[in-house]
């Protein structure tokens, strides 16, 4: 037995050793952020004592932190965060993950490379018109929106504030703590072009409801296909033709969807069926009239779904709406009730790939929204405006070093807006922060007028980033169109845009 148990001692166990292995082999960090890597540590032989992390071969300016950085009894893992400031260099580098403890090590190799930004975008107004022609910047990168008003700019590191300005207009807006690579900015410029184009189609309703019932309209609404366009005709009771005036911007030429939805609704303007539907596609060229050359036929009703709606204000409501999202550029309004209701049951049409919006509105600048909805229930909550704390109303001697300050109840990115009463200038300031200075633009050739008499507000937008709101100076208009064109692009995602009351200020001379 003993001689057996020395043969034993001699074979011996698995030596005891450490091993480490990552995640992933490689990562890409971008300058100014931070990127994670999962590190596990695997033991062998019976070894149990405390094993200590570190990372070697880092480049300058770039940061390294373990969590946790020892790895002591069950614990097996740790994320390695490597955090890249803004001032370092581009490139590739080779790092050498360590783990050390009871005189035994272990290593890993990890592929870093460091890269900047490159921020592919678009600058558009209302209704997601392009505004090309204005002047973009970021970090010392500058360009110009093309004519679809998109841009590209490069080298950057996150976060990043865009600026977007127009010497002629005297107007500027400022996106601060921007972090994606694809955004799409809402605009308060005008710019120059694209230029403006119209065309008007007509044709013929046919179908097992046709002519149109009581209590019921025909909502003919166009849908841009290679680009936005717009505009709606509602065939009103005992009608069968339509004529719709479609806008657009840009190209002479334009393909356009037609969707005819035929609605009927209650006397508090909630719809409670939809007896027929349908689409054609019409290819118009900017100053003529086309006409559909046989009946288009809205076929049989449509089945639908309730979805169970409330409305949370402590405000009066002006008018709340639902909207069926038809294509990815249309959403068409099948509900308006402005007699203060607060609690719905509303009949959606089901139709493959729709989907449905509901809107609330204290007044025309005053909104909440929900989209994406396919049924079930929905609340819409509109928050308290935010209020303005200082300056105080009719202050004098403002500059650019000038603190401004508002309450925001709602929460959410704001968008700050100051307006010469005398002149064109206008600037904007998009942030989440709720005390600001004015942005200092005369870099741009748009100098703080001196002197001059301004109007300021905040606009409070919800969401969670400057992106999700980046988007919201050029929905405000949504609702308007909705409510008196019957269609809009519709919204991107929930939101909210709730403006402050408004006060004056003096610049100093």
């Amino acid at each position: 037995m003993a001689a057996a148990l020395l043969a034993v001692a001699a074979c011996g166990g698995p030596q005891p050793s450490i091993v480490l292995s990552l995640g992933s082999d490689a990562v890409v960090l971008v300058r100014g952020d931070e990127a994670s890597v999962e590190v596990t540590l695997t033991r062998v032989g019976g070894v149990d004592g405390a094993v200590t992390l570190d990372v070697t071969g880092r480049p300058a300016n770039v940061e390294a932190s373990f969590a946790p950085a020892v790895l002591s009894g069950d614990t097996l893992t740790s994320t390695l965060t490597l955090t890249a400031a803004a001032a370092a260099d581009e490139g590739e580098h080779s790092l050498t993950v360590v783990a050390t403890g009871g005189g035994l090590t272990a290593e890993a190799t990890l592929q870093l490379e460091v890269v900047s930004l490159t921020v592919q975008g678009r600058l558009v107004g209302s209704q997601g018109r392009p505004l090309p022609g204005v002047a973009v910047a970021s970090q010392g990168q500058s360009t110009v929106t093309d004519i679809d008003g998109a841009f590209e700019l490069s080298g950057l590191s996150v976060p990043y504030d865009l600026t977007a300005w127009s010497v002629t207009d005297e107007a500027a807006i400022v996106y601060q703590g921007l972090r994606e690579s694809e955004v799409v900015l809402g605009g308060f410029l005008t710019s120059v072009g694209p230029v403006a184009r119209s065309a008007t189609v007509t044709g013929t309703l046919t179908g097992e409801a046709i002519p149109v019932g009581t209590n019921q309209i025909v909502a003919v609404c166009a849908e841009g296909l290679d680009g936005p366009a717009q505009g709606c005709d509602f065939v009103s009771p005992t009608e069968t033709d339509f004529s719709v005036f479609v806008q657009w911007w840009g190209p002479e030429t334009r393909s356009v969807r037609l969707h005819l939805l035929q609605i009927e609704r209650d006397v508090s303007g909630v719809p409670v069926a939809y007896p027929g539907y349908a689409t054609h596609d019409v290819e118009l060229t900017a100053g003529t009239t086309p006409s559909v050359a046989d009946p288009i036929d809205l076929g049989a009703a449509l089945d639908t779904t309730e979805v169970e709606l409330t409305v949370l204000s402590t405000s009066a409501l002006y008018a709340t709406i639902g909207a069926v999202q038809l294509g990815p550029n249309l959403a068409t309004s099948v509900m308006v009730n402005n007699d203060g209701t607060a609690a719905f049951a509303v009949a959606m049409p089901v139709l493959p790939g729709a989907t449905y919006t509901f809107l609330a509105a204290t007044g025309t600048d005053d909104m909440a929204w929900v989209t994406g909805l396919t049924g079930g229930s929905a609340t819409l909550i509109v928050p308290d405006a935010p209020a303005l704390v200082a300056p105080a109303n009719m202050a004098t001697g403002v500059t650019t070093d000038t603190e401004f300050t508002v309450s925001n109840p709602g929460g959410g990115p704001l968008v700050w807006i100051w307006n010469d009463t005398a002149t064109d200038y206008g600037l904007a300031l998009l942030t989440t922060s709720t005390t600001v200075t004015m942005p200092d633009t005369s870099w741009l050739g748009l100098p703080l007028p001196a002197g001059a008499t301004f109007d300021w507000q905040v606009i409070a937008t919800g969401g969670d980033s400057v992106e999700s709101a980046a988007y919201r100076p050029a929905e405000g208009l949504n609702f308007v169109s909705m409510l008196l064109g019957g269609s809009s692009p519709g919204f991107k995602g929930d939101g909210t845009i709730i403006s402050s009351s408004s006060r004056q200020f003096t610049t100093a001379p």
